[in-house]
């Protein structure tokens, strides 16, 4: 997710909020997985979590991805907090 400001705390609920209405479109069993610019990713996947805590959920921040970007993430370390990322630009030529 681009973010262009800082969010406040009703900013941050309506986003989980969003985040929570799309999960809910999903199979239950595939996991939500967010990936967004800003340092915002304990206190979106706390509120997220709380609105669904049944629901595997993997909220990443400080990452910027663009079109044509692949992402593979790795196992999880250190308890689950931190996750290995590679982020993957494929270009072709004509």
């Amino acid at each position: 997710l681009e973010l262009d400001k800082a969010l406040d705390y009703q900013s941050l609920t309506q986003l989980a909020n969003g985040l929570n209405d799309f999960a809910n479109t999903m199979p239950s069993d595939r996991p939500l997985i967010a990936i967004i610019e800003r340092d915002y990713a304990q206190a979106l996947g706390q509120t997220v979590k709380g609105l669904s805590p049944s629901r595997a959920l993997l909220v990443i921040d400080q990452v910027g991805l663009s079109e044509g970007d692949y992402i593979d993430i790795g196992i999880p370390l250190m308890d689950g907090r931190v996750v290995p990322l590679s982020v993957k630009t494929l270009i072709f030529y004509h």
